[in-house]
């Protein structure tokens, strides 16, 4: 007889609550860096808002954080960044942001990042085509096949009414989104975090006096992370 399966290990992000840097050294010509925070516990309260805010700052090549780190000011090869939903209801939100960029713009790249999570720009053109991709986005997709299971299995994970779909509540919301929300929601849940820096990259090339102005570097290897 087959072994029984594992029961499933349930992982809850930690609360971030100073500054962090974890450096590893990689020998390559690009630094990759992640940072990331928890947000509050999943609530449906946001949502409409939360996914034009995604795509207004950091979820494609006319959001805020592309056209600033890679268009304006050519500090990132790519520039990303997203407010996630947890994978279940009893979960937390999660921010997330991805850089890559030349070791020796690592420092400016970061600070360049953070003045936009703290000062996010107000541009009504890109809100107009974030929330117009939101719609559009509903409008075009189609739910089949093992989709239509899959769909309703995550109705039920994530505690949602199965009998009232998400994509018609949020069709009807986005419209009403303004950019006074976005700001809103910035200044809420994304201005002034902590948070915690992954940075991947060559180690000689780094300045840590610099990079320790972000928070307190604790230096790491690949077999701390990944254990050989």
């Amino acid at each position: 007889m087959g072994k029984k399966a594992p029961a499933n290990k349930k992982i809850t992000p930690k609360a971030v609550n100073e500054n962090t840097v974890y450096f590893v050294d990689y020998n390559a010509n690009q630094t990759y860096m992640r940072e990331h925070f928890r947000g509050e516990k999943f609530n449906t309260k946001n949502e409409a808002v939360m996914d034009v805010f995604n795509e207004y700052f950091g979820g494609s090549m006319n959001a805020i954080v592309f056209q600033e780190m890679r268009e304006k000011r050519s500090l990132a090869y790519s520039a990303q960044s997203y407010y996630a939903t947890p994978s279940d209801k009893d979960g937390y939100f999660t921010n997330a942001a991805i850089i890559a960029t030349q070791n020796d713009k690592l420092i400016d790249a970061m600070t360049a990042f953070n003045e936009l999570f703290d000062q996010m720009p107000v541009a009504e053109a890109n809100f107009e085509m974030a929330k117009e991709a939101q719609i559009s986005a509903i409008r075009t997709a189609r739910t089949t096949k093992m989709g239509i299971i899959n769909s309703y299995l995550y109705y039920e994970r994530m505690g949602f009414d199965t009998k009232k779909p998400r994509a018609k509540v949020l069709f009807e919301a986005y419209p009403n989104v303004t950019m006074k929300d976005i700001v809103n929601f910035n200044h809420k849940y994304i201005k002034g975090q902590k948070k915690v820096y992954m940075c991947l990259g060559k180690e000689s090339d780094m300045d840590f006096n610099a990079l320790a102005k972000f928070g307190k570097v604790k230096k790491l290897k690949l077999e701390d992370i990944f254990g050989y």
